[in-house]
C-alpha cells in the first residue's frame, strides 16, 4: 500500500470552518490552486503507483481536502482515507484519534508519499528512514508547477 500525506500551510489541527476563518485569504488562494491542480497530481501519483504495480492508496490529509481525495478516489479506484475507517463511536468526533490512526497507516504502509513541509509527514518520516520508502510528493513526473510554487503545503 501506498500512503499520501498532505497539509495546507495555515494549520494542522483545525477543523475545516476553523481553517476558513482564521486562515481567510491564505487557505483560499491554496485551495483554489490545489484544486486547479488536482486532475495533475492525481495523475502524477497515480502514474507512479501504476510504474510500481501498486492498486492500494490511502491518503492521510484532513476534510477540507476533499476536492483532492475526491479526484485521487476517481483516478484510482483502490484509494481510501479516514472516513473508510471504522472507529468505536466514542472516537468518531475525535480529530487527534483519526491523525494517530493516519500516522500508524502511515510507518506500517509500504511506501509514504510525503510533504516536505509538513511536521506530521516529517514525524512519519522519521520511524520510516530504516526502509528507505519515502518519497517527496513534488519529485513525482508530472507534478504541477503551479503548486510547487506555494513552496508550503505540498512540495
Amino acid at each position: 500500500m501506498y500512503l499520501l500525506s498532505f497539509k495546507f500551510s495555515c494549520s494542522n489541527k483545525m477543523t475545516a470552518n476553523q481553517l476558513r476563518s482564521q486562515c481567510g485569504d491564505k487557505l483560499r488562494e491554496e485551495i483554489a490552486i490545489v484544486t486547479a491542480a488536482s486532475g495533475e497530481i492525481a495523475n502524477a501519483v497515480a502514474t507512479r503507483l501504476k510504474q510500481m504495480n501498486i492498486t492500494k492508496l490511502y491518503i492521510a490529509a484532513p476534510d477540507y481536502e476533499n476536492e483532492f481525495i475526491n479526484v485521487m478516489k476517481k483516478t484510482l479506484p483502490g484509494t481510501k482515507e479516514a472516513i473508510d475507517i471504522t472507529l468505536p463511536e466514542k472516537y468518531k468526533n475525535d480529530n487527534y484519534v483519526y491523525s494517530l490512526v493516519d500516522q500508524e497507516i502511515a510507518q506500517r504502509s509500504t511506501y509514504f508519499i510525503k510533504s516536505s513541509s509538513s511536521v506530521w509527514s516529517t514525524f512519519v518520516d522519521f520511524f520510516r528512514v530504516a526502509n528507505n520508502s519515502t518519497i517527496i510528493l513534488s519529485q513525482l513526473p508530472g507534478y504541477p508547477e503551479s503548486v510547487k510554487k506555494l513552496g508550503v503545503w505540498m512540495k
